[in-house]
C-alpha cells in the first residue's frame, strides 16, 4: 500500500539511513481504541493531500518540528503492518483508521475527512521515497 508522511528534512535526512522507526504517538484519536495509552508507530496518511489539506500540514510540521525545512515522503508499506484492534463486542480485529480536525489556532485545514493509519513495523529506506521538499523561508522570499 502506498501512504504519505510529512516530515523535517532533518529527519528525511536520517529516514533515508534507517527507514521510517515506530515512534511513541499519544495523540486523542486514539484513545477511543487504547485509553491512556501511547502508540509505537508511524502516521501514515491514506491519500495525498492537496489545497489546505496539504499546505495545513506542511505548516503544522514547520511549527511541531520546529523547523522551516519540510519534506513530503511516498511510502510503500504492508496493510499486515497496520495498528488493529479488537472489537469487544464482536471479538473480530480490525484496522484502526484515523481520522481528526487538523487545525493551526482557529484555522481547520482539513476536516475528519482524510484518513490515516499507524503503521507498527520499520519502513525500509528502498520503501521510501521524496516526494517534495519545502523550504518555507525561501518559498516567501
Amino acid at each position: 500500500m502506498i501512504g504519505y508522511h510529512y516530515t523535517s528534512y532533518d529527519d528525511w535526512l536520517q529516514i533515508k539511513k534507517d527507514g521510517l522507526v515506530p515512534y511513541l504517538i499519544y495523540k486523542p484519536e486514539l484513545q477511543k481504541y487504547f485509553p491512556n495509552q501511547a502508540i509505537m508507530g508511524i502516521w501514515v496518511w491514506k491519500q495525498r493531500f492537496h489545497g489546505a489539506p496539504h499546505a495545513g500540514s506542511v505548516l503544522h510540521q514547520v511549527a511541531f518540528k520546529a523547523t522551516p525545512h519540510v519534506v513530503l515522503l511516498s511510502v510503500d508499506y504492508s496493510p499486515n503492518d497496520i495498528l488493529k484492534y479488537q472489537w469487544p463486542e464482536t471479538k473480530e480485529w480490525g484496522e484502526v483508521n484515523l481520522t481528526h480536525d487538523g487545525n493551526i489556532e482557529q484555522w481547520i485545514y482539513h476536516t475528519g475527512k482524510e484518513e490515516s493509519v499507524i503503521v507498527t513495523k520499520r519502513i525500509s529506506p528502498s520503501h521510501i521515497k521524496l516526494l517534495k521538499e519545502y523550504d518555507i523561508v525561501e518559498l516567501l522570499k
